[in-house]
């Protein structure tokens, strides 16, 4: 896993690498870099830790950077984040959220460019008649089974 933060904001987050090295360059291919982490960048990587461990964690509070978003796109990732621990929506439930309604393709495209999983759960985002969905994270299908299985759990 490796995370790129601006003081208290989350604007990448990179997990499901068979390394440390491959996760990092994920971020950004070619000019991410290594560094101690700070404070603020400690407390976020420890609640990515409980997470991974199976702990309930919240991260509705985690400040993002989402990157250049349009309107629609930016609606969407916000309902996302609203989406709570072990349960999903459809993307065409997630469509009808912003308050936009759109055909769920535009809602699948933006899960899929969704600079900072786990912390806007897109994987919590799934087809319509229960089937699970594509997944963009190293693993794919496998993570997002993985992680809605370990988030019922909770």
């Amino acid at each position: 896993m490796a995370l790129k933060m601006r003081g208290t904001v989350v604007r990448r987050l990179s997990f499901g690498h068979p390394s440390a090295a491959a996760a990092v360059r994920a971020l950004a291919p070619g000019h991410a870099t290594c560094q101690e982490p700070g404070k603020q960048q400690r407390k976020v990587i420890e609640r990515l830790q409980r997470y991974a461990a199976g702990l309930p964690v919240d991260f509705s509070d985690l400040p993002v950077d989402s990157g250049p978003l349009t309107d629609f796109q930016t609606r969407v990732l916000k309902a996302c984040r609203e989406i709570p621990c072990g349960q999903t929506l459809t993307y065409g439930e997630l469509a009808a959220r912003p308050g936009a309604p759109a055909p769920p393709r535009p809602v699948g495209n933006c899960m899929a460019g969704n600079w900072v999983p786990l912390i806007i759960p897109c994987h919590r985002v799934v087809l319509a008649g229960g089937q699970i969905g594509p997944y963009s994270a190293p693993g794919g299908t496998a993570t997002k089974r993985r992680l809605l299985k370990m988030e019922a759990a909770k």
